[in-house]
């Protein structure tokens, strides 16, 4: 398996990126800057759609992906398709990396890894 794997959790409030490879997982925490809802209406999400703190959130992920070879994003709700579409509209060279968008709810770290590491080592068999 390639070290410059990661697999994307992400929620409206946060994004826990983990490289997956060979050797034991680093993990990045990027936090929404944004405004927190305990109420969670679509009718909030867009609103803060065009927002530059959902940009600075966007922009951040980016970043720490743009050495990554394969990249799975997964998550609850919406976030998960919304990097996605971020990635594929204005990153385009990292978002041809975006091997799969899979919904998850909330898994634990360890089980995060996991997840990443069976998807990875059956990905890099089939292709």
């Amino acid at each position: 398996m390639h070290d410059n794997h990661m697999l994307v959790w992400i929620d409206h409030s946060q994004a826990k990126l983990f490289e997956i490879g060979r050797h034991p997982a680093d993990s990045i925490v990027v936090q929404d800057a944004g405004p927190q809802h305990s109420l969670h209406r679509k009718r909030d999400h867009l609103e803060r759609a065009g927002s530059s703190d959902e940009h600075i959130f966007m922009d951040s992920i980016a970043a720490a992906l743009s050495d990554s070879a394969g990249i799975l994003i997964i998550g609850p709700g919406q976030a998960r398709t919304e990097l996605a579409s971020v990635l594929k509209d204005r990153f385009p060279l990292i978002s041809k990396n975006v091997w799969a968008v899979e919904p998850i709810n909330h898994p634990t770290d360890p089980e995060l890894i996991a997840y990443g590491h069976a998807f990875f080592h059956k990905e890099e068999r089939m292709r």
